[in-house]
């Protein structure tokens, strides 16, 4: 008597008999006549009361030796078509529906046979009287499913909510008159039944905290305004592998496609603007309010007779705007401008004042970079009193001059500036010509303002001044330009000994 064995590379033992030599004499005329075909224990799954479907399974220790596993590839309509599970393992993804889904699955024998599968001939390979074990399954399960109802070969089982299951079913074998006994194997299935639980940021934006009425199941984030895309990913429960979900298993609305991914979404940030990006799955649903944001330079005085402009809680007022003559007795003088800048979209004021989010997680800065000189004359010479070294640098360094506050002003921001003398000059003429640029910044997820991103584009502006003494009397003179106006200019007609 000999003892014949088989193992397949990945360690499943495919089979070990016991054999006579003549048995074995007849076994390998059978394998011959065979070599091509091979034996299949596979599960079949259904939808309940909806349709039969056949699943990807795997039967490890199965009877022939020339055994390999299989899946199910989802088609059109019609039988399914099986392949070599290398390719994908053995997953069913089903949506959340609100209620219990059941799936039955069977267990068979099927012949691959070059490239198609086919119900396994019995008479064809020899074998006869072959009779199920008993019991001819067993079947256990994890996740917390549950089996509602079994027979010889199948079992029924019911999934209350989301979650990842495994059921395994062991078939049993065949005990045969000849020319031997089929062995039977393990199958098993992985399920999930996804919900998605939220919409999450991978690049391009920054989370937003909740507001007082931030919907259940929404999230919010914010990017300012440029050439890129932000770029959100559903999450889900269970965690799923993308790759294996069925086609269209995730629905949305709202952004753009991200190309050969279901469960990334994207969203242009070319223009301002607030964009709802929902994804759905079953009964499931999150969203992602998402809004491009930044800020546009809409209005600017600078004239006298022009009233400052009224908003609420403004910090600081010029009155009147415009060129103030100097001082007669000192010569001090002032050039009072105003701009204003509008936070874009609307949409985000109203509902950020509307409690959707948290404001104080966006935070605004108007900003003042400046580029000056001031000369003082005196007894014939001109002489440079102060400068920015030749280059720009940051007129910042307060912030009572400013509005950062959109949400109580209409969504408006305010710069104000009063380039001028604080004092008495020891001169007998004064020229100023002061280069100024203005923009705003925003800080995101609780950065301050100051320390935020440029969100607007640069406002220029210059102030130039020539105030000169005559008769101990100051009074406004145009030999060196006095002017109030949008645009910069390097630098003119300047002072020289």
């Amino acid at each position: 008597m000999i003892m014949m064995y088989s193992t397949k590379n990945d360690n499943r033992v495919i089979y070990a008999k016991e054999v006579s030599k003549a048995d074995r004499l007849k076994t390998a005329s059978l394998f011959r006549a065979v070599r091509f075909k091979i034996a299949m224990v596979f599960l079949m799954v259904a939808l309940f009361s909806v349709t039969n479907l056949c699943v990807s399974v795997h039967a490890s220790g199965e009877d022939p030796p020339y055994g390999e596993r299989a899946i199910w590839a989802k088609p059109v309509e019609g039988t399914p078509f099986f392949k070599s599970e290398i390719d994908s393992p053995d997953h069913i993804y089903k949506k959340c529906s609100g209620s219990s889904i059941v799936i039955q699955f069977d267990l068979k024998i099927r012949e691959y046979d070059l490239g198609i599968w086919h119900d396994w001939s019995w008479l064809e390979h020899g074998f006869q009287d072959c009779q199920w074990r008993n019991p001819a399954s067993t079947w256990s399960s994890t996740g917390g499913c549950t089996k509602i109802l079994d027979g010889d070969m199948w079992a029924r089982y019911e999934f209350d909510e989301p979650g990842h299951y495994t059921v395994k079913g062991r078939h049993r074998g065949y005990e045969c008159a000849s020319p031997y006994n089929i062995t039977g194997g393990d199958v098993t299935v992985h399920i999930y039944v996804v919900e998605v639980t939220d919409i999450d940021v991978v690049s391009g934006a920054t989370d937003i905290d909740d507001g007082a009425s931030t919907p259940d199941n929404t999230d919010v984030c914010a990017a300012i305004k440029d050439a890129g895309d932000v770029v959100l990913v559903a999450h889900t429960n269970p965690t799923v592998v993308e790759a294996y979900l069925p086609d269209n298993f995730v629905s949305w609305w709202g952004g753009d496609v991200y190309p050969g991914h279901q469960l990334f979404r994207k969203v242009s940030k070319s223009s301002w603007a607030k964009h709802e990006v929902i994804a759905d799955i079953g009964d499931s649903t999150a969203t992602m309010l998402t809004y491009i944001i930044g800020s546009e330079y809409t209005d600017i005085q600078r004239l006298m007779g022009e009233e400052s402009f009224e908003d609420d809680e403004m910090a600081y007022k010029a009155d009147p705007v415009g060129m103030i003559d100097p001082n007669p007795a000192t010569g001090v003088f002032e050039s009072n401008i105003q701009i204003q800048f509008t936070v874009r979209p609307d949409s985000l004021i109203t509902d950020g004042n509307a409690g959707l989010f948290n404001i104080n997680d966006i935070k605004w800065d108007v900003s003042r970079y400046a580029y000056f000189y001031l000369w003082l004359h005196n007894s014939g010479v001109w002489t440079i009193e102060d400068d920015s070294g030749g280059q720009w640098i940051s007129d910042d360094s307060v912030h009572d001059d400013e509005d950062n506050n959109p949400w109580n002003g209409n969504g408006h921001l305010y710069a104000n500036d009063s380039p001028g003398t604080k004092q008495e000059a020891a001169a007998d003429w004064v020229v100023m010509k002061a280069n100024m640029k203005e923009w705003v910044r925003v800080g995101l997820g609780g950065t301050l303002g100051e320390n935020g991103s440029l969100c607007s584009e640069y406002v220029d502006w210059r102030a130039f001044r020539s105030v000169r003494k005559v008769n101990d009397v100051w009074h406004n003179d145009n030999t060196y330009d006095n002017e109030l106006v949008e645009g910069n200019l390097f630098w003119g007609n300047v002072p020289s000994n």
